[in-house]
C-alpha cells in the first residue's frame, strides 16, 4: 500500500512540474514563435527575416480584399495565443486597437509596422466651404434654422451658397466642389438677418445670426423643382441643438441626398480614419523601416534568435534599397509622371518618394468612395489628352471602371499591384513582396512611357 501511495505521489508531483514546465513553455517560447500579420507584405517579410525559425500565417485568406476584412472570433482568439501579433497601423486597421486592449497581459509582443513612419495625409482642406449638400426640392418654402450650442453661435455669421444643378447626386455634389470656388472668392457677400430669405442665384449669402436669440432662422425660397446644391461655411451641426437645420414648412426634415463631407454613413466605413495614407508598404524606403520594426518585434520575442533575426532583416533591406534604387533611376528619367489609375489609388507615397502626380475617379484614401459618372468622363478626358495607351486597375477587385475607361479610349488595362494580399494563385507561384513589386516596376515601365 505505502508503495502504492509512493507511486501515485511521484505521479502527481510529475504532473505538477510538467504543469509548470508548460506554463514557462508558453512565456520563454522554447519552440517556434508563432507570428500572425494582418497583410501579405508583413506576412513576407517575416519570411524573409525569420525563415523557419518561426511559424507564421496571414490573417488575410487568399483573395480576399483587405480593406472589407474583420477578423472573426476565432482569428482574434489566435491573435491572443500568438508570440508575435504585426499589424500596419492603427489607420490601416483599426479594429487592431480592440484586439490588443482585449489581450488583457496575455504575452504577445504586439509590432506597429509603421512605427517611426510620418503618413501622409490627404490634401488640407483648403476650400472656403465646409459642407455641402445636395437636396431634391418641390416649389415651396423652407426654414434653416441655425442655433446657439453651449450657450454661444459656432461664429457671428457665415457664408452659404445655394445654387441649382442641373446633374444630381453625387454628379451634383462633384461639380459644385469645383464651380463654387470662385463664387466664395471673388462674389461680394449679401448680408441676411434673422427672418431674412435666401433664394438660390449665383451669389454668396451671409447669415447674420441674431445674438439675443437662441436661434436664428432663414426662408429658403424655392420657385422651381429640381435639383438645389447648398454649400456653408460651416458644417450645419456645429448650429444643432435637437433639431435638424433644414426643414420644410411642415416643419418635416429635409435630407440631403448626397453630402460632403459624408456624415451620414451607416457607421460600418472603419477604415483609413482622419485621411491619412496607410499604404506605407508600397514606398521601399518606408519598407525598409517596417523590416527593423518587425526585427525589433521577434528579437524581443524570441532573443535567443535575435542575431539571427537583425542578420537576415539586414540582408532584406539591401534588396529593398536595390528596388528604391531600380524606381528611382527609372522614374527620375520619364516625361509622362502621372499615373492614370482606375481605382482606389494606394500609391500616395510611392508617388510622393518619386515625384509622381495621379489622377483617380475615386477622392481620398477611403476604400469605400465611389467614383461618380463626370470623374469618370474626367478620366477619360486625361487618357485622350495625354495620349496613354495604359489606364492601372488595382488587383483583387473587379477593374469596372478601368473597363468602362479602357473601351471609350482605346487604353490597354494594367495592374499596379497594391499588394495588400495575394490571390490563392499567386500564392501557389510563389509571388514574394519583390515580385509583385518588380512586376509594378515592369508596368510603369510600359504605361508612363
Amino acid at each position: 500500500m505505502k508503495r502504492f501511495l509512493v507511486v501515485a505521489l511521484v505521479f502527481v508531483l510529475s504532473l505538477s512540474l510538467s504543469g509548470c514546465a508548460a506554463l514557462q513553455a508558453r512565456f520563454a517560447s522554447p519552440g517556434r514563435p508563432t507570428v500572425i500579420t494582418t497583410l501579405f507584405p508583413q506576412y513576407d517579410f517575416v519570411r524573409a527575416i525569420a525563415g523557419d525559425r518561426v511559424q507564421v500565417s496571414l490573417l488575410l485568406p487568399p483573395g480576399v480584399e483587405s480593406h472589407a476584412f474583420e477578423p472573426t472570433p476565432r482569428d482574434i482568439a489566435n491573435i491572443h495565443r500568438a508570440d508575435v501579433f504585426i499589424y500596419t497601423s492603427k489607420y490601416m486597421e483599426p479594429w487592431a486597437a480592440r484586439v490588443i486592449e482585449a489581450m488583457q497581459g496575455k504575452p504577445v509582443v504586439v509590432v506597429d509596422a509603421s512605427h517611426g513612419i510620418a503618413l501622409e495625409s490627404e490634401p488640407k482642406h483648403e476650400d472656403p466651404y465646409e459642407w455641402i449638400g445636395v437636396f431634391e426640392l418641390t416649389p415651396g418654402n423652407y426654414r434653416l434654422e441655425f442655433s446657439k450650442v453651449g450657450g454661444h453661435y459656432a461664429d457671428p455669421s457665415m457664408p452659404i451658397v445655394l445654387l441649382r444643378s442641373p446633374y444630381t447626386g453625387e454628379d451634383a455634389l462633384d461639380a459644385a466642389k469645383h464651380d463654387a470656388k470662385d463664387l466664395f472668392k471673388y462674389a461680394s457677400p449679401t448680408a441676411i438677418q434673422h427672418g431674412g430669405t435666401v433664394s438660390p442665384r449665383e451669389g454668396v449669402y451671409s447669415l447674420e445670426f441674431d445674438q439675443t436669440r437662441e436661434s436664428s432662422v432663414f426662408t429658403v425660397r424655392i420657385e422651381t423643382a429640381g435639383t438645389y446644391v447648398l454649400l456653408t461655411g460651416h458644417v450645419p451641426s456645429e448650429f444643432e441643438a435637437g433639431r435638424h437645420f433644414f426643414r420644410d414648412a411642415a416643419d418635416r426634415d429635409i435630407v440631403s441626398v448626397a453630402e460632403y463631407p459624408d456624415h451620414k454613413g451607416d457607421g460600418h466605413d472603419h477604415a483609413h480614419e482622419h485621411g491619412q495614407d496607410p499604404h506605407i508598404w508600397l514606398d521601399p524606403v518606408f519598407a525598409q523601416h517596417m523590416v527593423d520594426n518587425i526585427v525589433a518585434g521577434l528579437a524581443q520575442a524570441d532573443p535567443q534568435n535575435a542575431a539571427f533575426y537583425r542578420e537576415n532583416g539586414e540582408a532584406y533591406k539591401v534588396k529593398l534599397q536595390a528596388l528604391h534604387e531600380q524606381f528611382a533611376s527609372f522614374l527620375a528619367t520619364v516625361e509622362n509622371r502621372t499615373i492614370l489609375y482606375a481605382g482606389h489609388f494606394a500609391f500616395g507615397h510611392f508617388a510622393r518618394r518619386y515625384g509622381l502626380e495621379h489622377k483617380s475617379p475615386y477622392v481620398g484614401f477611403s476604400p469605400n468612395a465611389e467614383p461618380t459618372p463626370r470623374r469618370i468622363a474626367e478620366l477619360i478626358e486625361n487618357v485622350r489628352e495625354t495620349g496613354s495607351q495604359v489606364i492601372f486597375h488595382e488587383e483583387l477587385v473587379e477593374p469596372r471602371v478601368a473597363r468602362i475607361i479602357a473601351e471609350a479610349t482605346g487604353a490597354r488595362m494594367s495592374l499596379l499591384h497594391g499588394a495588400h494580399n495575394v490571390s490563392r494563385e499567386e500564392l501557389r507561384a510563389g509571388a514574394t513582396y519583390l515580385s509583385i513589386m518588380e512586376g509594378n516596376l515592369a508596368r510603369l515601365r510600359e504605361g508612363l512611357r
